[in-house]
């Protein structure tokens, strides 16, 4: 199972208006490009990566053992479509949460 991305762009913006990486003057991630595309994708850091984070998570404790990768995406996935509202980007890049329902862990 794969995480499903939007390519939105509200994660990166996020990250840099939050300070969790170097900004541009527009608060968004400095390798966040014009088309909503990381410039360093193969070499992102962890906390970029949702599949790393959450083995890390699991491996320090901080979430549930019995939290599975599929909820874990579903529960990402709300946050990413709060990103979104918050930073007014265009709707069309929501997800449901539910596709990870047709999908086996």
């Amino acid at each position: 199972m794969k995480f499903q991305c939007s390519n939105c762009g509200a994660c990166c913006k996020m990250a840099g208006k939050l300070g969790i990486m170097p900004s541009k003057e527009d608060g968004s991630c400095v390798y966040l490009d014009a088309e909503n595309l990381c410039e360093v994708y193969d070499k992102r850091p962890d906390i970029c990566n949702i599949e790393k984070m959450y083995y890390n998570y699991r491996t320090k404790g901080l979430i549930p053992d019995n939290l599975t990768k599929k909820d874990y995406y579903k529960q990402t996935t709300v946050v990413c479509n709060k990103f979104i509202d918050e930073l007014g980007i265009d709707e069309t890049y929501k997800l449901d949460p539910e596709v990870y329902d047709a999908k086996t862990n």
